[in-house]
C-alpha cells in the first residue's frame, strides 16, 4: 500500500520492465503520515483526513471512528497533524495511536487513542511520550545466566537448541520525555468514566441507584451525578451533586435524584474491569 495525504494506492508486482504497478484505491482518503497506519496482519487500520478507517484489501476503506471522530478532530492540535506514533498489541488486539493534543504547548505527544478491533471499543490515555517501542521480556542471556543458576551443573536438562532459551513475551512500551523506556503493563492506579445519558424528553424520572457488574472490582470509588432538563444545554443549566458512597459488595452507588436526563462521572481507584452498568429509575409523571 502507498498512502498520500488525500489518496491511497495498492501496488502489484508485475515484473520486468514495469516492476510495480500502482492502482488508486481512493483519491479522497489518505493518511497524514506513516505512523497513522497500523497493520494487524489481516487488515490496515489508519487515520484519514476526517475519520479512522479499516481496509482489508478489497473495495473501499470502511470508516470505523464515528463514536470518536468529532472528539479526535477537536482534540488533536492542528499544528502537529503529521506528528504521531503508533503500536499494535497483537496479544490484546489493541491498536495505539499517540498524537499531539491542543493542551501540548511544545508539540510533545501527550494523548493516546486506543482501539480494540475485535470488540470495536475505543479508549483514551493521557501521557507524554516520544514514541512507542516493543519490549521483549523473559529472555535468558549470558549476563542474566549467573543470577538464575549458580553453576553449569544446576542448569535444567534441556538441549541448547531448545526454544526454552529464547522464550519471551512481547510488551508494548514507550520512551518518555526523559528518554526512559517505560512499559505499558502492570496494574492500573485508577480511571475515570463518564457514562451515557439516561432519561427521556417526555417525562421526569428519579434515578434511585446506579448498579454495575465487574469482572474485577476496584479498591474504591466515588461518583458525581449530573442532571438536566434538556440535552445539549450549557453547563450552568446542569445540576451537579455527589452520590452516596460506593457499595463495593453490591457494586452500586445510591443516587436518589430527579431530572429528565441523568449522567454520572465515576472515579475508581485500583485495577478494575467493568462489564456493564445500568440505572435503577422510576418515572415521575408525564408532560
Amino acid at each position: 500500500m502507498l498512502f498520500k495525504s488525500n489518496a491511497m494506492y495498492i501496488g502489484t508486482q508485475t515484473g520486468y520492465p514495469i516492476g510495480w504497478d500502482f492502482q488508486a484505491v481512493s483519491k479522497e482518503i489518505g493518511a497524514p503520515c506513516q505512523e497513522a497506519v497500523v497493520n494487524t496482519g489481516t487488515a490496515l487500520y489508519f487515520l484519514g483526513t476526517e475519520d479512522f478507517y479499516a481496509y482489508q484489501g478489497n473495495g473501499l476503506p470502511q470508516p470505523i471512528g464515528e463514536s470518536v471522530r468529532r472528539w479526535f478532530l477537536n482534540t488533536r492540535s492542528p499544528n502537529y497533524k503529521n506528528k504521531m506514533t503508533s503500536y499494535y498489541d497483537a496479544e490484546q488486539r489493541v491498536i495505539y495511536w499517540g498524537f499531539v493534543s491542543n493542551n501540548s504547548a511544545t508539540g510533545t505527544i501527550d494523548t493516546v487513542l486506543t482501539y480494540n478491533w475485535t470488540s470495536g471499543t475505543w479508549g483514551v490515555m493521557n501521557m507524554t511520550m516520544q514514541g512507542f517501542m516493543q519490549i521483549l521480556n523473559g529472555q535468558i542471556t549470558f549476563n542474566s545466566l549467573g543470577t538464575q543458576y549458580t553453576n553449569y551443573n544446576s542448569l535444567p536438562n534441556i538441549s541448547y537448541n531448545s526454544s526454552y532459551w529464547i522464550n519471551f513475551r512481547v510488551t508494548p512500551g514507550f520512551f518518555d520525555t526523559a528518554n526512559t523506556l517505560q512499559a505499558l503493563a502492570g496494574a492500573a492506579s485508577g480511571a475515570t468514566i463518564t457514562t451515557n445519558a439516561f432519561g427521556d424528553d417526555t417525562y421526569y424520572s428519579s434515578m434511585q441507584q446506579f448498579k454495575m457488574r465487574f469482572k474485577q472490582q476496584p479498591v474504591s470509588g466515588t461518583a458525581q451525578w449530573q442532571g438536566t432538563d434538556s440535552m445539549g444545554v450549557s453547563a450552568t443549566a446542569t445540576t451537579v451533586a455527589n452520590t452516596g458512597p460506593f457499595d463495593n459488595a453490591s457494586a452500586r452507588f445510591d443516587i436518589d435524584r430527579s431530572a429528565r436526563w441523568h449522567m454520572l462521572q465515576i472515579t475508581f481507584t485500583g485495577d478494575f474491569e467493568i462489564l456493564e452498568w445500568y440505572p435503577m429509575m422510576i418515572q415521575l409523571g408525564r408532560n
